[in-house]
Order: structure tokens, then sequence, then C-alpha cells
């Protein structure tokens, strides 16, 4: 299961492996009438981030172990060293909180209030380096063709179940590079959303199997 969140993208321009959910564990009883076994819940919500993975309740992959800090907004604007005709931004950061791994993706780059983003006055628009836009056009995302990352687990007890703990950034930088569209005059704003969508991995960054 997925979960996705957008965020604000605003511009001014001017002239893996897979793993088992669940451990398995299992007594066999050989000529005996009866068997027990533990019985155990953990029930409530959980806090991915401070709540302790040991028992693996919930397993790796359940979306309950995603928590992830997206910015609310990704700004861009026309570079006034270069005549305003590239494009450039800050630096935004995506973190993982969790003390699982996660894989966040692209999903969508869509308009404010609609599923088609407005573009005009752009030539191309590039989120480290992934084409949003090319030659004045957009670029589809799918599936095989989007921006991905896995980060690693940025909680206070970073799961070990199943294996070492993945290795890597819980960060994950994002920069906007573009140019604009010969003939733009004035300034335009460019009220977009971009889409993404958070997978739960398990400790060693692997997806899971439901």
């Amino acid at each position: 299961m997925k979960k996705g969140l957008s965020i604000s993208l605003i511009g001014l321009v001017a002239a893996g492996a897979i793993a088992s959910a669940v451990p398995a564990f299992a007594d066999t009883y050989t000529g005996v009438t009866s068997g027990e076994t533990e019985f155990i819940g953990r029930i409530g919500k959980i806090d991915p981030e401070t709540e302790d993975p040991d028992p693996g309740i919930p397993p790796a992959g359940d979306p309950s172990w995603i928590k992830v800090s997206l910015p609310s907004r990704i700004v861009y604007w026309s570079d006034s060293t270069t005549g305003y005709t590239d494009i450039t931004s800050a630096t935004h950061t995506v973190t993982n909180l969790s003390n699982y791994p996660v894989k966040v993706s692209l999903g969508e780059f869509k308009g404010e209030s609609s599923s088609t983003p407005d573009i005009a006055g752009l030539q191309t628009l590039n989120i480290n380096g992934f084409k949003l836009v090319d030659n004045a056009a957009l670029e589809a995302i799918t599936p095989s063709n989007t921006l991905s990352t896995k980060l690693a687990a940025g909680g206070n007890k970073p799961a070990t179940i199943g294996g070492p703990a993945m290795a890597g950034s819980k960060d994950w930088s994002l920069d906007i590079t573009g140019t604009v569209a010969p003939g733009l005059t004035g300034t335009k704003t460019l009220n977009n959303k971009l889409v993404f969508e958070f997978k739960a991995l398990d400790a060693a960054g692997n997806e899971v199997t439901p």
C-alpha cells in the first residue's frame, strides 16, 4: 500500500528486492491432542519515530511505520545572473523520521485545482535533473519513469529486525532547474502541485510483500 502527499510547487518566471512482511514462527506438535501459541496484540496509533520496532508489530512494510517530513511548498524563480533565462531554486529537503526506511517517489505533477499543471512560459523544468517539462511540453511520470529514492531510518531507534539497518541518509535534497520559454514578457506565477508517494520498507531497505 502506498501513501501519498501533495505539496505546492510555485514558480515565478520572467523574461529493489522483496522480503516477507511477517516473520514465520511455528511450533510442531506431534502425538498430542492440543497446542499452545502466544497471542499478542499491539493496539492504538503508533509514532513511527519513537515507537520501538523490536516486537515486529506492526510488521515491516506496514504503512503505520511511515513518517516523512515533506516541504509545504517548493519554490523556484528566474535567475537574474543569467538575464532571467535560467531557473533556479533553494535546496528543499525530504526527511524520513521513521524507525524503518521509506521509499519516496514522485507520483504526479499537477495543477493547483486540476490534473493538468500550468507550464505557460516554461521551456524546461527539472527536479534533480528529472524532466517535468521539456521543449515546452509535459513529460510523462510513470512507475518506470519517475524520480525516487530510499531513505534510511531517521527515528530514535532504527529497526534491525531481519538484518542490519539500511545504511545511507535519512534526507533527500531537491533542487529545481530549467529555462524560460523565449518570448515571455513580464512575469508569471505558476501555481502547481507535486504529489509524492511513500512506501514503507524493511530494516534493510527492501520492499515488502503484502
